[in-house]
């Protein structure tokens, strides 16, 4: 009742164009750019709809909304982005000028009809609006689950910059942090369904320490052995304590690695374009076996612990395989201890 005597008494009252531009742009331009808890709240809705009740046409709303959007978009120079947030927002004024249209529409009958209408579009609307921009509730727990995560593995090491809305490939919220100590440090926490949490910043600290890892052997072998960075492909993993190490920092080895040598050519930054390079062909197990103690006494001479070491190597088939697998950092003092380690697996099977 109170509602439609507001409605009565202002609603003759007449909002100039140019204002209603303003309005609707400044709507759709916040809700691009604001973010926080203020950004779950559907302002796009509200301002729409509010606008349609003091505004008479509101093809120009719609319009505005959609013409606002393609001109941030083309200032952030994304498109693709743009267009699919384009679509939210224009489908959001849409429903909020229905809705306003019908509440104001003269005739029963209409009014009826378009108010219903109206009101299932802005339900749809808010629902679409929840899912990409989250809601008040949503991002409030997200940023409570985060800072006790936070809290409880790095004690005052990260802060949180800002918590966005993840919604393209998964759902839930990303804090941005930095580290307290060194600001240039950045990474991602991610809050998703049933409290589950994935660490940014330990996944880029553990990969920066695989990275330093897979480098350091690879050099060492290149330079020990008459073998270079083309004819091996190195890949070496670790589990790393949360927040035992900072992000840049280096590794201490005092984590067991796994350790993967591959006999055969894998990428190498200095191979130059265009030049052809024969791969190393192993004709019996005795050829391999001797690159492959080559391989291992350069890794257990560089210092680190191994909770796996494997070497192999592909024969043409592409399915068997000449392997050695060492474990829980067993020692090899000669070639003539891996005599009887080489294993041909067939991975076919």
């Amino acid at each position: 009742m109170m509602r439609e005597k507001f409605i009565t008494k202002y609603s003759h009252y007449k909002l100039p164009t140019v204002a209603a531009l303003i309005i609707i742009f400044m709507a759709t331009w916040f809700t691009y750019e604001v973010k926080g808890i203020i950004i779950t709240i559907p302002f796009i809705i509200i301002i729409a709809f509010i606008l349609r009740l003091f505004y008479e046409n509101g093809l120009v709303i719609v319009g505005t909304a959609f013409l606002g959007g393609l001109f941030i978009a083309s200032l952030k120079d994304d498109y693709g982005y743009g267009v699919f947030m384009i679509i939210g927002i224009v489908f959001a004024t849409f429903a909020a000028v229905i809705l306003a249209k019908g509440i104001r529409h003269p005739k029963k009958n209409q009014k009826i009809i378009l108010s219903i209408i109206g009101l299932l579009l802005v339900i749809l609307a808010g629902g679409n609006y929840a899912e990409t921009w989250g809601t008040p509730k949503g991002y409030l727990k997200a940023k409570s689950n985060i800072e006790q995560y936070i809290d409880e593995n790095y004690e005052g090491r990260l802060q949180i910059e800002n918590i966005e809305r993840i919604f393209l490939k998964m759902s839930g919220y990303q804090a941005n942090v930095v580290q307290t100590d060194d600001m240039r440090n950045k990474a991602t926490i991610y809050y998703g369904n049933h409290d589950y949490i994935s660490d940014g910043y330990h996944a880029q600290t553990t990969g920066n320490m695989m990275e330093q890892v897979q480098m350091v052997l690879t050099t060492l072998i290149e330079n020990q052995t008459d073998l270079t960075d083309y004819a091996i492909n190195l890949k070496a993993d670790m589990s790393i304590p949360i927040a035992k190490y900072n992000l840049n920092d280096r590794f201490s080895g005092e984590e067991p690695i796994n350790a993967e040598i591959q006999l055969q050519p894998g990428y190498s930054w200095k191979e130059k374009e265009g030049q052809n390079r024969v791969p190393k062909v192993y004709e019996n197990e005795g050829a391999f076996l001797e690159d492959a103690y080559k391989v291992i006494a350069v890794l257990q001479n560089a210092g680190y612990q191994y909770a796996n070491i494997r070497v192999y190597y592909y024969l043409e088939d592409g399915n068997t395989t000449y392997e050695i697998v060492l474990q829980d950092n067993e020692t090899i003092s000669s070639e003539q201890e891996l005599t009887n380690r080489v294993q041909k697996v067939n991975h076919s099977k």
